[in-house]
């Protein structure tokens, strides 16, 4: 009789059946939390991209109203090519999520300013120019996709943990 060795090689990780139903039952418990922690990142990152569009491109038009106003901001240094809402950055660097949530199957967020002038300006502004901080549908793709990878990724992580 010949005896043949067996070689074993573990590639990856071990899970019972247990374990991984375990993990997926974890998963659905805690799915919604996951998901608005996960909203809120890619809120952040949709957020930032707005305000870049908005400082880096003519994304709000190329002409301010006033020509004392374009003296002013060629005096402090900044461009007037085009309407960038940014002269000092406060109102940019002041928004906050203040909270992620799900209504009616949407996760949304709200954004808050750290300061009351800041919160003014916005109102100003947004009289001015309407919504100008929502994204457009091709930014809404971008972020399902990017929430779409994040849930995969905790999900992974919360199976193997």
């Amino acid at each position: 009789m010949i005896l043949q060795k067996v070689l074993s090689i573990k590639i990856g990780f071990n899970m019972l059946p247990e374990e991984f139903l375990s993990g997926l039952i974890n998963i659905r418990d805690t799915f919604d939390e996951v998901l608005l922690e996960v909203f809120e990142i890619v809120a952040v990152d949709m957020l930032s991209a707005e305000i870049y569009e908005i400082q880096m491109k003519d994304k709000l038009g190329t002409f301010y109203a006033s020509k004392k106003y374009i003296d002013y901001r060629v005096e402090k240094g900044r461009q007037v090519a085009y309407v960038d809402l940014t002269l000092t950055g406060d109102m940019f660097r002041n928004i906050q999520v203040v909270e992620a949530y799900v209504d009616e199957g949407r996760a949304l967020v709200s954004l808050g300013f750290t300061r009351d002038f800041d919160f003014y300006k916005y109102n100003e502004n947004l009289k001015r120019y309407g919504a100008f901080l929502e994204p457009d549908e091709k930014a809404i793709g971008e972020a399902k996709i990017d929430v779409t990878d994040y849930l995969f990724k905790r999900i992974f992580e919360q199976l193997i943990n």
